[in-house]
C-alpha cells in the first residue's frame, strides 16, 4: 500500500466522521416519534459510533506518524504544529496503546492453548 492510498482512505474517513457527526446533529433535533425509536436503538447508535470513532481516531494518529519528518531538527517543530490534533486523539488510539492492546489479546489467546 502507498501513502497515496493510505492518504486516500483518511480522507475516506474524515468523510464518513463528519458525516457521522453531522447525522448525530440532526438526531438531537428530531421529532418526538423519531427521538423515541432512536432510544429504543441508543446501544446499538452508540456501539456503532464507537467503532467509527476508534477506526478514526487510530487513522489520524497514523497520519501523524507518516506525516512525521525523518530530519530530528523538524521533529520538534512538527510537534508544536500539530500538537492540538494530537490533544484530540486519545491516548487509548496511539501506538503504545494499541501495541499494549495487542499483546493482551494475543497472550489471552496463547493462554487458550
Amino acid at each position: 500500500m502507498a501513502v497515496k492510498h493510505v492518504r486516500e482512505y483518511y480522507e475516506r474517513m474524515v468523510s464518513d466522521y463528519t458525516e457521522m457527526k453531522r447525522v448525530l446533529e440532526e438526531m438531537e433535533k428530531l421529532s418526538e416519534e423519531k427521538a423515541s425509536i432512536a432510544l429504543n436503538n441508543i446501544e446499538q447508535i452508540r456501539e456503532q459510533v464507537k467503532v467509527l470513532e476508534a477506526n478514526y481516531n487510530r487513522l489520524s494518529y497514523i497520519m501523524f506518524l507518516l506525516n512525521q519528518p525523518n530530519k530530528e531538527k523538524k521533529k520538534s517543530k512538527y510537534f508544536k504544529q500539530e500538537k492540538k490534533k494530537l490533544n484530540k486523539i486519545p491516548i487509548n488510539d496511539r501506538k503504545e496503546a494499541v501495541i499494549d492492546e495487542n499483546t493482551k489479546v494475543l497472550e489471552t489467546l496463547k493462554s487458550y492453548s
